[in-house]
């Protein structure tokens, strides 16, 4: 859903962890929409950002028609894929084949003032691992999301909650503003699942003055955990309040405070608390055009058990100033959302941020996502992810297209010498439409892992979808 692509965008842009909000009027919202375009299916709403990290098989999404509509959208879908490493160890026991039989059923019930979408995304695995027996396993991902967005006469409330299942190296890299990469997750048998949940209410759009609350939630467990896997269960919880007041018809003033707490689930119990609270100035030149800056303060707090031995608390703190700045241009054929973050309240001086860029071509499209960001790792030591995708969409004639989209990360320990974890992918695909409601796919994707040593994969696959989208 393009609206929804959109604000999963916009409230990146504006997150509080990183910048003040930007309060985007209706007609910009408008022109991103239609710059970014897609259906609101269970493949768009997985929280995967643009998807430029994905591997394997992603079909399109079927077109809606545009304004008020109540539709409901059915995809059966069958993939045949090989892979040369499944599991992408250091080792490979050679090719694995499988194929996900799928379901996708979204409905989405739009008006001129709400937007209501729910969905979800699954089915089984039948997978002849190397090495292992037959076994059918749950498709990866399984995913489920329900949206509900209320523009009032003065107000405006969003509301978005998502649970997304998968095998932890089928998200290798996430290059999702919304709900970003909490760490970079260990190699081996395992299955994570993520609840992602994001309420924000603005009162006063249509006033000087305006004021907007937004609350977040991250929980990350997994199951099915071979022995020796390393996979750090974890909750991040944030809570936001914004203060926007137009000083002339272009320059506005934001004053913005925030919490966020963070628990891991680690050797040592990592509990992480902030608290801050900035004020700067915004200049929007037109509904296509803001930029932002602003200085404040930070307090931060990371508890944790003295050692593995030892349960007694200790406590880190770290307080000094913080700088931020974000940017936005949205036009028909551009979208550039930018935000960053400077701050000395943490061990190491930090800098945070994400910037997100797509740009319409006649026949195509090329995007891009750069990011970094802060976690606590398995052992309870800070570490720093940093990443950044591109993809490239290409349409050959009416019924015929070709992607290419490429990820890489990298988390590097800050508190002792353990080997920095790199992660690599590469995919490309070839889509072809048979008929308005049937479309087929096949493509390569590659991954790597670099850790200690070097692991990597090949895999091929095609697959076979057929859509039913029912307006009523």
């Amino acid at each position: 859903m393009a609206r929804r692509v959109l604000a999963a965008l916009t409230r990146a842009a504006s997150s509080r962890t990183l910048s003040p909000p930007l309060l985007a009027t209706t007609a910009a919202l408008a022109v991103a929409a239609a710059t970014l375009a897609v259906a609101p299916t269970a493949a768009t709403a997985q929280g995967l950002g643009l998807g430029l990290g994905n591997v394997g098989p992603n079909l399109p999404a079927p077109e809606l028609p545009e304004g008020p509509a109540s539709v409901l959208i059915a995809t059966v879908s069958q993939s045949v894929e090989a892979n040369t490493n499944y599991r992408l160890d250091a080792d490979s026991d050679g090719t694995s084949y499988y194929g996900d039989t799928r379901l996708a059923l979204d409905f989405l019930k739009q008006t001129d003032s709400q937007t209501f979408a729910t969905g979800v995304d699954t089915g089984f695995r039948p997978l002849w691992e190397a090495g292992e027996d037959f076994d059918v396993v749950v498709a990866s991902p399984s995913t489920a999301y329900l949206t509900y967005d209320q523009e009032g006469p003065d107000t405006a409330f969003d509301s978005t909650f998502r649970f997304r299942s998968s095998e932890v190296d089928d998200d290798i890299i996430s290059l999702d503003p919304d709900n970003p990469t909490l760490t970079l997750d260990g190699i081996g048998t395992a299955r994570q699942s993520r609840f992602d949940g994001n309420i924000g209410f603005v009162l006063g759009t249509n006033d000087p003055s305006s004021y907007e609350f937004r609350l977040r939630g991250t929980a990350v467990d997994y199951s099915d955990v071979e022995e020796g896997v390393d996979v750090t269960p974890r909750t991040a919880t944030s809570a936001e309040a914004t203060w926007n007041l137009d000083v002339t018809p272009l320059l506005s003033t934001v004053v913005s405070a925030g919490y966020d707490y963070d628990t891991s689930d680690d050797n040592l119990g990592t509990q992480v608390r902030t608290a801050s609270v900035d004020a700067g100035l915004a200049y929007e030149r037109s509904e296509t055009f803001r930029i932002s800056g602003g200085i404040g303060y930070a307090d931060r707090a990371r508890e944790q058990d003295v050692s593995f031995a030892n349960s007694n608390r200790t406590t880190e703190r770290d307080t000094g100033p913080l700088v931020r700045a974000d940017a936005r241009y949205l036009t028909e054929n551009v979208t550039f959302l930018a935000n960053a973050q400077y701050t000395t309240a943490a061990p190491q001086n930090r800098l945070t941020g994400n910037l997100t860029a797509i740009y319409r071509l006649p026949r195509g499209q090329i995007a891009g996502q750069v990011f970094q960001n802060y976690s606590n790792g398995g052992g309870g030591d800070d570490e720093r992810i940093t990443g950044a995708g591109i993809g490239v969409t290409r349409d050959i004639n009416t019924v015929s297209s070709v992607g290419l989209n490429a990820a890489w990360a990298e988390q590097v320990n800050l508190e002792s010498d353990e080997d920095d974890i790199k992660r690599m992918t590469l995919t490309a695909r070839y889509t072809h439409a048979i008929t308005e409601a049937v479309t087929a796919q096949v493509g390569y994707s590659y991954r790597s892992r670099d850790e200690d040593g070097t692991a990597d994969s090949n895999e091929v696959f095609m697959v076979l979808g057929r859509s039913f989208v029912s307006g009523f």
